[in-house]
């Protein structure tokens, strides 16, 4: 089917108390396999490209994208995920992106609003929806920068922001905790009450011990790595997030697969089954984060 649109999957997701999934791809396998998932568990689903897969994949990738979203019965959106400029978002809308992000995260306070302001103002005209982020997900252990729930307010005001990236502790990345996971629930809860756009959730995989072991029983390394739990996303949708980004869970599947693939047939020689391994997996997990998403609303 034609592409959903975006705002209409997130004021749903926000109303009806549950969140969607935006799954980022890389391959023909991983969209493949997200798509997929998404027509298994009849859930509207972003499916999420970044600058870096972009240059990887090239316009092909877009279109590719396109070609499987286009083929699939469930209601799927294709987006720009941590744009980093309004230059970067025109190049994917003009590829057929329905939505972008355009991350300011890093600048000041007022060229923040004053770039995402003006992808609103080009892009929002044209049904495109844009995200924004206030405050800062950080990488690894590293918690970022806070959201403050007063300025998501004046900033989305400032802005008419589709929907808004927060900072509430989680991080990119597999080691996203030392000690216990936790993230700033009331705070969260603050922002929801302060605006009413959907909230985004980034860094929000959970680094499955399941899926951990098996990449280090076929050789791989992760010591302490850590994700959110499924009870604190939970708790999160519950305070108002409406849109969860899952990457790094997605490359633990993929990788354990592969390698437990090579481990157990040490002469495979053939892509196609090596990385239809992988596809499997990543469906798998894919259908797995979706249930987690939309808890007791699916």
């Amino acid at each position: 089917m034609p592409l959903a649109d975006a705002k209409e999957i997130l004021a749903s997701a926000r109303a009806g108390g549950y969140a969607v999934a935006a799954f980022n791809v890389n391959n023909l396998e991983s969209v493949q396999a997200v798509v997929a998932a998404a027509e298994e568990e009849h859930a509207a689903t972003f499916v999420a490209v970044t600058e870096t897969a972009l240059a990887y994949g090239g316009d092909a990738l877009a279109r590719l994208a396109l070609d499987i979203i286009a083929a699939a019965s469930a209601p799927l959106a294709l987006h720009l995920d941590h744009g980093s400029s309004v230059e970067a978002a025109r190049r994917a809308v003009a590829l057929g992106f329905n939505s972008v992000m355009v991350d300011g995260s890093t600048l000041a306070y007022d060229e923040n609003v004053a770039l995402v302001a003006a992808a609103v103002k080009e892009f929002a005209p044209r049904g495109i929806a844009v995200e924004g982020e206030l405050g800062h997900v950080a990488r690894g252990r590293d918690r970022g920068i806070f959201t403050d729930p007063g300025e998501a307010a004046a900033f989305v005001d400032a802005t008419g922001v589709g929907s808004l990236a927060v900072a509430v502790g989680t991080s990119h990345g597999a080691y996203k905790f030392e000690g216990e996971p936790t993230i700033d629930l009331p705070r969260l809860e603050a922002i929801a009450a302060a605006t009413p756009v959907p909230l985004v959730l980034h860094g929000a995989s959970a680094v499955y011990e399941d899926v951990v072991r098996a990449l280090e029983g076929a050789g791989g390394h992760l010591p302490d790595a850590r994700g959110l739990s499924d009870e604190l996303l939970a708790a999160a949708v519950a305070r108002g997030v409406a849109k969860v980004n899952v990457d790094t869970d997605l490359r633990l599947a993929t990788v354990a697969a592969i390698r437990n693939y090579l481990k157990e047939d040490p002469s495979a020689i053939d892509p196609k089954k090596i990385l239809g391994a992988a596809r499997d997996a990543v469906r798998e997990m894919a259908r797995r984060k979706i249930r987690a998403c939309r808890g007791a609303a699916r």
